[in-house]
């Protein structure tokens, strides 16, 4: 997409195709902070799930300019790597409501 539509230069190449995973980077400690903070983690997967796929699709959307593809394939990269920080988090408090639910702790019944 970066060749096609914005340069041919494969330096500059190089650095724009950073930018969706910079971003996405940074983005990313920022959302698993604030699911930490909230306690909510369904919900953040959710919504980035959901943004993530609207992302994918605007980027391909047909005549749509490389600057506005470059940015929906930002976004998309954002929600994606939201989505793995939030998600991996969801099982280590499953655990945690069986055991309060039955009386007993669930991490001690394993072999």
């Amino acid at each position: 997409m970066i060749k096609d539509t914005l340069t041919r230069d494969p330096w500059k190449i190089g650095l724009v195709s950073v930018i969706p995973w910079a971003s996405a980077a940074i983005v990313m400690v920022l959302y698993a902070h604030h699911s930490d903070v909230t306690g909510e983690r369904r919900w953040h997967v959710a919504l980035a799930g959901i943004l993530g796929c609207a992302a994918f699709a605007a980027s391909r959307l047909p005549g749509i300019s490389g600057a506005l593809g470059l940015v929906a394939i930002t976004f998309a990269a954002i929600a994606v790597m939201c989505a793995q920080s939030t998600f991996w988090g969801l099982p280590t408090a499953i655990p945690v409501r069986l055991g309060r639910r039955r009386g007993h702790r669930v991490d001690q019944l394993g072999g």
